[in-house]
């Protein structure tokens, strides 16, 4: 039995090889409000620093083409059928765990985030890293207790 063994077979093998590749990189988001809400700045007596934090989440985009399913998995056991976007899933991922590090952490100052991208034709994994400092916004009464309101400059028609 004889086989026909051609050499630009080892060329269409090798193609999956050439056009897998890694990226990598480092973003400073700024928050996106919607235009019908208005978000009034923190004054820093208004919030606690408790410490720096940083999280790690994961997703996996897998795509079976040129088949039309798709799908992406998370590694908290998330699942989206026809999902898009795993670099968003992974940075909520990363995002919660970095907030849930600290018990009394309400939210994340100035995060940034590490991205780190290896994809294929056929999937692609994405791996996120947030870090910035944690903080708590102080209750009323955590503010009476300190040094009077300092809600006091939120209130309507306040003049600073």
């Amino acid at each position: 039995m004889k086989t026909n063994f051609k050499p630009q077979w080892l060329m269409f093998l090798g193609l999956p090889l050439v056009v897998s590749c890694a990226t990598s990189r480092v973003v400073s988001p700024t928050a996106k409000v919607p235009k019908s809400m208005t978000i009034e700045t923190l004054n820093r007596t208004q919030y606690e620093v408790l410490g720096r934090t940083s999280g790690q989440g994961e997703a996996h985009f897998i795509g079976l083409w040129p088949l039309p399913i798709w799908w992406v998995e998370t590694d908290d056991k998330g699942f989206v059928f026809w999902g898009t976007r795993p670099a968003v899933h992974a940075r909520h991922i990363a995002l919660q765990r970095a907030i849930e590090s600290f018990v009394k952490a309400d939210d994340l100052l100035e995060p940034t985030d590490h991205v780190h991208r290896r994809f294929n034709p056929w999937d692609a994994r994405i791996k996120v890293t947030v870090s910035g400092k944690a903080i708590s916004i102080k209750t009323d009464k955590e503010c009476a207790a300190t040094d009077g309101n300092c809600w006091e400059s939120l209130k309507w028609g306040a003049k600073e």
